[in-house]
């Protein structure tokens, strides 16, 4: 087994399998993107914000996320899943994540994560996750 680190988009090499963590929101032409990179491996896992939640667009987290981070697009589960399935990706499986697993530091993060964790168990994860954002995990491959 091996890592690379590096532009793959620099060279003709080809892996199993190609992490996308946090990525084409960044990207301006992200189907011309991710349709560059489909055949470079049989299997990718995607990190996608999710941006368009109307908690967001109710403080404009799409403007600051541009500003703070750079991010270009914003997505839905379900633009995200459309985009990737019109790019030819076959979606194996998809989760949503919070960021439960990693500690707040401050006490506004531990707060913030209380209203996200009821609602996630106790209601609908798609209603908690347009309600209040978070990030899909995909795992997809190349269909061929």
């Amino acid at each position: 087994m091996t890592f690379h680190c590096g532009d793959f988009l620099e060279t003709s090499e080809t892996f199993d399998i190609i992490l996308l963590i946090d990525v084409f929101e960044h990207i301006e032409d992200y189907y011309t993107f991710l349709r560059c990179i489909r055949p470079r491996a049989r299997y990718f896992i995607f990190n996608i914000p999710l941006e368009m939640h109307a908690l967001g667009l109710l403080r404009n987290l799409p403007t600051t996320s541009f500003e703070r981070v750079g991010h270009k697009h914003f997505f839905t589960k379900d633009i995200a899943l459309a985009t990737l399935e019109t790019c030819g990706y076959n979606i194996i499986a998809n989760e949503y994540g919070f960021g439960m697993g990693l500690p707040a530091k401050r006490l506004r993060g531990r707060i913030a994560k209380l209203p996200r964790r009821i609602l996630y168990s106790m209601l609908s994860k798609d209603f908690a996750v347009r309600l209040l954002g978070g990030s899909l995990f995909v795992l997809a491959s190349s269909m061929k």
